[in-house]
């Protein structure tokens, strides 16, 4: 699968566990034109993951956004019911994932909302941008009033 993606849209990015830092791994994702975002696993053993890969910026972003979603599917098993699925069947077991996923949103809506008001508004002929550059966020999103209870 990344040899078919490899191929596409040229290099790309894999992210995974320490335990998958391994140096026959490495050298196949490399081999691919693929790079390794693994863990580092320095632990009694030298890392196969060296300083062409970790000097790059774009290795702690990706090991910063690995933990959000670590935490979502973390969320799912420990509070939602995915730890042990009683449902049988791809569509039912899709439902119940999709469910659960809406859940977990609706429960990160009220800190979105705080931290979407604490950000300081611009100018008022200049609109919003979203953390995406590029696209503009829509300006009845940010509360131009945030509540005086809002820590910031």
């Amino acid at each position: 699968m990344l040899k078919d993606l490899a191929k596409r849209s040229g290099r790309i990015t894999v992210g995974a566990d320490k335990a998958y830092d391994v140096s026959g791994l490495v050298s196949v994702l490399r081999e691919l034109n693929v790079t390794p975002h693994v863990i580092q696993n320095n632990k009694n053993r030298r890392s196969a993951i060296d300083g062409r890969t970790t000097r790059q910026v774009g290795y702690g972003i990706s090991l910063g956004k690995r933990w959000l979603v670590e935490k979502a599917f973390g969320w799912l098993k420990q509070t939602g019911p995915l730890r042990k699925v009683k449902l049988r069947g791809l569509p039912k077991v899709d439902w119940l994932f999709l469910f659960s996923c809406a859940a977990f949103n609706l429960l990160r809506i009220p800190k979105l909302r705080i931290q979407c008001a604490c950000t300081p508004t611009p100018s008022a002929d200049t609109p919003p941008r979203s953390p995406r550059s590029g696209h503009r966020t829509p300006t009845n999103l940010i509360d131009p009033n945030p509540s005086p209870d809002t820590q910031c």
